[in-house]
């Protein structure tokens, strides 16, 4: 019985790393009975959805990389040292550079092979080191050229292994109205001020065809929601939505209006395809490794607000365009990011790095 310990900063509803984790837990609940998780996290922000994992999960709020300080990175390291000898820990699978750290720490003193995904492209910087693990794996293709021209020898334990979601059987939603939506988190990252700034500078007559929608939480809320209210609040805010995938059924179009240079693909772009929405996104680094503008979507340039009004009006008065689109990346994306792909992979390399 193979035996993994999740490490993660928290478990939330519309965060990309959380989503994955529960994806490839159920994925493998499904497919195998050979191994076995539990999570440790510094939050649970969403016990309702992981509660139906029926896995232990542990909550150490020092875990948190908020929290982070010498006292608190020790603390977890024998914390999770004790863990491992209570529970036959074989493995520590990390999901960002924080918790890699305390896991090595912990293989120095006790037995246990140790994984960490990289979800993401990190600025180097700060005291523990980005990329630190017996084996990585990589979930998005520009990743994997990052490894290979800045870390060529750790690349020769990388994996890639694309993030895997289930489909749900769900009929889609007639709308009245066109219907677009961005999600998230509300980081300034994501560029929701981007989105907001271009739906409220629409042409008025656009609001008899569309409805535009936001949903998420975070640390931008307060200031995303003053800016839609003071440019005419034409952008409808839904809340922390816990059922984002399901929602997409109820939607047209996800616009994803991100601005960041290191982030992996959205997971939200994918779910939105799944459920036949058409892609309206920047031109963030990795788009087109899977995305082909024009074929696939429609792609603006990073925070070009008259850019992204151009593809919402072309969205609007092209429905023949929006069906071809949609149904092409709806494919694509099935085919790729498939659960039945991301566990065999996942558990082959489980395996081989028990072994070494």
């Amino acid at each position: 019985m193979i035996r993994v310990a999740i490490l993660t900063n928290s478990l939330n509803y519309t965060d990309g790393v959380s989503n994955h984790i529960y994806d490839l837990i159920q994925g493998f609940q499904r497919k195998s009975e050979e191994t076995e998780f539990c999570i440790i996290t510094g939050a649970n922000n969403a016990e309702d959805k992981f509660a139906k994992l029926r896995i232990e999960i542990i909550v150490w709020p020092e875990f948190q990389h908020s929290k982070r300080s010498a006292i608190n990175f020790i603390k977890s390291i024998f914390k999770l040292i004790r863990f491992i000898q209570n529970r036959q820990i074989n493995i520590l699978h990390s999901h960002n550079h924080y918790h890699a750290s305390i896991a090595t720490a912990c293989k120095t003193l006790v037995s246990v092979s140790t994984v960490q995904t990289n979800h993401g492209i990190i600025s180097e910087e700060g005291m523990l080191p980005h990329l630190t693990a017996d084996r990585y794996i990589i979930i998005n293709r520009h990743i994997v050229d990052y490894f290979q021209k800045n870390y060529p020898v750790k690349y020769r334990h990388a994996k890639f292994i694309r993030c895997g979601i289930p489909e749900i059987e769900k009929p889609r939603k007639e709308n009245s109205r066109l219907t677009f939506i961005a999600a998230g988190r509300f980081v300034t990252e994501k560029g929701f001020d981007t989105y907001i700034k271009a739906v409220n500078g629409l042409p008025e007559n656009m609001f008899e065809r569309a409805i535009f929608y936001l949903a998420g939480d975070g640390d931008e809320m307060s200031s995303l929601l003053e800016l839609n209210s003071t440019l005419g609040g034409k952008v409808s805010y839904l809340g922390n939505v816990s059922t984002l995938q399901e929602k997409f059924f109820e939607t047209d179009v996800l616009v994803n209006p991100s601005r960041s240079k290191s982030e992996g693909f959205p997971r939200t772009i994918i779910e939105a395809a799944f459920a036949k929405n058409l892609i309206i996104t920047s031109n963030f680094l990795g788009v087109t490794n899977d995305l082909t503008p024009d074929h696939d979507g429609l792609v603006f340039e990073i925070d070009s607000v008259e850019e992204l009004q151009d593809k919402i009006l072309t969205c609007i008065e092209n429905p023949e365009l929006r069906a071809v689109l949609s149904d092409n990346f709806s494919q694509k994306a099935k085919a790729i990011y498939a659960v039945n792909l991301m566990v065999p992979l996942t558990e082959r390399l489980y395996r081989d790095v028990i072994v070494d």
